[in-house]
């Protein structure tokens, strides 16, 4: 008798919906900015980087901001 492989009835017969690429990308940027802003250490850098680069590019951090994240839009996105 042969060994049969069966499927949990839990097992959707229907693939999930996925999310859209840009809004998977946007989430994850978005989880990544919020994680690293919180450690006090980051904020210290960032304090420090603002006092001695005033509004050079240097002072903004490397990932971006949440603000100008919530900002872009699809349409910016393919437009580039």
């Amino acid at each position: 008798m042969r060994n049969k492989i069966t499927l949990p009835r839990t097992l959707p017969l229907v693939p999930r919906p996925q999310p859209e690429p840009s809004n998977r990308v946007h989430a994850q940027m978005l989880a990544g900015i919020i994680a690293t802003s919180a450690p006090p250490k980051a904020i210290a850098q960032r304090k420090w980087l603002r006092a001695i680069y005033c509004t050079h590019p240097y002072s903004r951090p490397n990932d971006g901001a949440k603000e100008s994240l919530a900002a872009n839009t699809q349409t910016d996105l393919s437009a580039a």
